[in-house]
C-alpha cells in the first residue's frame, strides 16, 4: 500500500504513523509502532511540497526540490 500528496501549499510539519521497523515513519528503525501520528522532526520547518509513502520507506520534497528519503532505500 502507497500514497503521495502534493499541491501548490508547502508544509512545515509533518507526522508519521503506522510501524517502523525499518525507520519508514520517523526516519530512525525501532520496533516501535506509532499508532498516534507522530511529529517527524528531521523536516520541521522544511517546506515540504509533497510526500509519498509505501510500506517500507517513504520521502519528501521541499519548495527547492530537496529531496528527502527515510526508510528503506
Amino acid at each position: 500500500m502507497g500514497g503521495a500528496i502534493g499541491g501548490e501549499d508547502a508544509c512545515t510539519e509533518v507526522f508519521g504513523l503506522g510501524e517502523n521497523s525499518v525507520g519508514q515513519v520517523i526516519g530512525r528503525s525501532s520496533m516501535e509502532r506509532f499508532n498516534e501520528p507522530t511529529l517527524i522532526v528531521q523536516l520541521s520547518g522544511k517546506n515540504i511540497k509533497g510526500l509519498a509513502a509505501n510500506r517500507e520507506s517513504s520521502c519528501a520534497w521541499d519548495s527547492t526540490g530537496k529531496i528527502y528519503e527515510w526508510g528503506i532505500k
